[in-house]
């Protein structure tokens, strides 16, 4: 039997993620004038309020310059308009000038300078939308303004639009009029790598930063004043230690070393922690001896992070003195600032020794000296590395019970599963305890032997220990989580009213966030499809949509997938129109949609409809190899379908072609051939390489019945086609029609009439039912009814 074209699909929540980028640039004045409508103030007054926060470059962006010069001279009336704007924003005017301005605007209308004039009085005025709007108009007037994309640039920014000013500032940088040896050029790079460090964007950020070097290192090039300049170096954001962590991050190695080195000099050599960097700069380049002068003065600060605590671990392992190690840290110890970090470093040097008596000791004194309860889990992995699953879970719980969080302990699940054996003996030991003092664990221990018992495929148990997580009424985040997987588990168990009503309590938790919720209620229209409660399926994946402002692909895709479901085929045809229209530029959603739709169609025998979906997503060099070979197996059902079966013949025979071992292929084709009495012999063979892989199949056994019946080996083909109808809850016309076949072959007519009444039963009952199929069944029965044949 072919398989349907329109089986069910479990479609997997792939991302709901909403990036939120925050851009640090919000204390820069330019960008601060573009948030008030107040009297524009000259550059005398504003310098005692700005004191040690101007930026080079911000009387670029704050005065209105006279371009008077860039306006025809001829053109008397726009100039008069223009220079009339000038004198009112002077005096604080700026009503006054923006009608001045707008006038002249109107006067030249191929003038840039008015319109920069405009937008930027609109802007002080509190006007942002027609303020961007002229001054928008004027940058399309003068390619190379490269003042006005950097004012807008920082209205963006600080609106949340950091895109769109990286575009403007990208543009304003191939400004033909730009100075490259400017403070407007310094200025520009100052924004750029704040722009791309809030996008993550390191490397490209980094070209910013080494122009920012250059002119840290030599201000005069730039036209750098020593107020500028001291601006520039007290910028967190610009100074010599952002440079040199951008550009060591960005693998910019030499460079960033020579910036670390430059600061070594501004700060007279003094420990610092921008020694810390350049010694792990160092490392990268093989300069241990260097490496270790640095780390040593970044020790002088009294600091004893964890980053330079590992880099000091790789530099001894480097020179070959681990042996030594302890020795070092024992040291660092005495004149640390505290003490803890240090003496929690010597037992994990210990640990991973495996002296774990001596490591355990130095834990257990922490824990007594300080209370650092971090020691617990230290303590955790020494149970561990000694195969103690009842020590582990006492430790565990112990320090859950002091503050540890269920977070924390997540790590130490891949520590126990390097023995498979021994993450089984951990889950094991949680429910010996627990069935013996169901009290005496806490919520968090419970959840991280479910997560055990997960990896260790215990799935059953991970339900059990997840529930027991849940009724010990764990705090928000805990709950949250748990409700979650306890969902995902219970949905994959095919549970499907247990997980609908745990979604329901996930997505009903106060506080969660939007992504938990959005993805709870994906999963709970799940749940309530497969458990064939539709309205509730459509209740949730609607509001689900809602609350993703309907662009978020999945969830609509969802929507039409569920509407299917539930027989309501013309809405999820508009839906999944909508999604393929909609979200062309994600290839994953349009694909998916695209094949679905050709599945409705098919579902509905709306074959040219289906064949054409089919066959545009086969066309679409943007489909995926997969999903273009599923095209092709329904494009094959389809055109069967519709009456074309050589059609159908020859696209299966190209895909078996180009991978023999595909089932489903070898499947659907021998069962063609079988069906039209061809290549019985290789039918056969084909159709039992499908059953070997897969013995339970209702369509694979029907099949191989099929194959059989045609060979004239009838009993055979009784015995496969009752093991094909053998399950009460999955009926088939077509497996239940071939098996009456049969018995009609082996003259057993009561049999086969009882077999094609039942197939008869199931079509008419179908949505919606083949009629060519009820049709074709009522004939057998008519032509076997005895009393029709007297």
């Amino acid at each position: 039997m072919l398989k349907s074209a329109a089986e069910k699909i479990r479609p997997i929540f792939v991302s709901l993620t909403t990036v939120w980028v925050c851009i640090c640039i919000l204390h820069h004045p330019a960008a601060a004038a573009h948030q008030q409508a107040e009297k524009p103030a000259t550059a005398t007054e504003q310098e005692p309020a700005l004191e040690g926060l101007r930026q080079p470059g911000d009387d670029i962006t704050f005065e209105l310059r006279d371009e008077s010069d860039k306006i025809d001279p001829q053109n008397q009336e726009a100039l008069s308009w223009y220079m009339a704007g000038l004198l009112a924003q002077k005096k604080g005017d700026l009503r006054t000038a923006a009608d001045a301005f707008e006038k002249s605007a109107a006067a030249a209308p191929k003038a840039a300078s008015p319109l920069k004039a405009l937008g930027l009085v609109l802007l002080r005025m509190g006007q942002p939308d027609q303020g961007i709007k002229r001054s928008l108009e004027a940058i399309e007037l003068d390619k190379n303004d490269h003042e006005t994309r950097l004012q807008l640039a920082l209205w963006f920014a600080s609106n949340n639009r950091p895109d769109k000013a990286g575009e403007l500032i990208t543009d304003a940088l191939q400004s033909r009029t730009l100075n490259r040896k400017s403070r407007e050029f310094i200025t520009l790079h100052q924004v750029r790598a704040r722009l791309l460090l809030a996008g993550q964007n390191i490397k490209a950020a980094a070209d910013s930063y080494a122009v920012l070097f250059e002119a840290l290192e030599r201000p005069e090039d730039f036209g750098l004043s020593f107020r500028d300049h001291q601006a520039l170096l007290k910028d967190r954001a610009s100074g010599y230690d952002a440079a040199g962590r951008v550009l060591l991050e960005a693998g910019r190695t030499d460079l960033a070393i020579q910036v670390f080195e430059a600061l070594n000099r501004v700060e007279n050599n003094r420990p610092g922690d921008h020694h810390l960097p350049l010694a792990r700069a160092y490392f990268m380049k093989d300069d241990l001896q260097a490496c270790e002068t640095s780390l040593d003065r970044y020790f002088e600060t009294g600091r004893r992070d964890n980053a330079a605590i590992q880099l000091l671990k790789d530099l001894y392992e480097a020179t070959s003195r681990s042996d030594q190690l302890i020795a070092r840290l024992e040291t660092l110890a005495e004149g640390a600032n505290d003490t803890v970090r240090v003496r929690m470093s010597i037992a994990q040097v210990l640990l991973d020794r495996g002296e774990t008596d001596k490591a355990a000791d130095i834990y257990q004194a922490l824990l007594d000296d300080s209370g650092e309860v971090d020691a617990y889990l230290g303590l955790m992995r020494v149970e561990i590395i000694r195969r103690n699953a009842a020590g582990l879970i006492a430790t565990m719980n112990r320090a859950v019970r002091a503050r540890i969080q269920a977070v924390e302990l997540l790590p130490l699940i891949a520590v126990v599963l390097e023995d498979q054996t021994f993450g089984q003996e951990v889950v094991a030991k949680c429910e010996e305890i627990r069935a013996k003092r169901p009290n005496d664990l806490a919520a968090s221990v419970t959840y991280f032997c479910a997560r055990v018992a997960r990896d260790v495929g215990q799935s059953e148990k991970e339900g059990e220990l997840l529930k027991a997580t849940l009724e010990m009424n764990p705090e928000p985040a805990l709950a949250a989580q748990a409700l979650e997987e306890y969902g995902f588990n219970l949905l994959s168990n095919d549970k499907f009213a247990e997980a609908a009503r745990t979604y329901s309590q996930l997505v009903s938790l106060p506080g969660l966030n939007l992504f938990k919720r959005l993805e709870g209620l994906y999963r709970l229209s799940q749940a309530e499809s497969f458990n064939e409660n539709y309205p509730a399926a459509l209740e949730a994946i609607r509001l689900a949509v809602r609350l993703g402002n309907d662009q978020i692909p999945s969830l609509r895709y969802q929507l039409g997938w569920v509407l299917i479901q539930a027989d309501q085929f013309d809405e999820a045809e508009k839906v999944l129109e909508s999604c393929v229209r909609d979200f062309a530029g994600d290839p994953d959603t349009h694909s998916r949609s695209r094949f679905l739709l050709a599945a409705l169609y098919a579902q509905q025998s709306r074959w040219a409809d289906a064949i054409k979906q089919y066959e545009g997503l086969i066309e679409d060099e943007k489909t995926d190899p997969d999903m273009r070979r599923r095209c092709r197996m329904g494009l094959s059902n389809a055109y069967l379908l519709n009456g074309d079966p050589d059609k159908s013949e020859k696209i299966l025979e190209a895909v078996y072609e180009e991978d023999p071992t595909d089932v489903g292929v070898n499947n659907d084709l021998g069962y063609l051939y079988a069906d039209h009495g061809k290549n019985l012999e290789q039918a056969e063979m084909m159709i039992r390489l499908a059953v070997a892989a897969q013995p339970d199949n209702p369509a694979y056994l029907d099949s191989l019945g099929w194959v059989l019946f045609k060979q004239g080996r009838f009993e055979e083909a009784l015995v496969e086609l009752k093991k094909a109808n053998s399950d009460p809850e999955y009926r088939d016309a077509t497996l239940l029609e071939h098996m009456g076949d049969v018995h009609e072959a082996l003259n057993q007519t009561a049999d086969a009439r009882k077999a094609w009444q039942e197939a008869l039963n199931v079509e008419q009952n179908s949505t919606p039912g083949d009629p060519a199929i009820i049709e074709r069944l009522k004939s057998k029965l008519k032509n076997s009814d005895p009393e029709q044949n007297q």
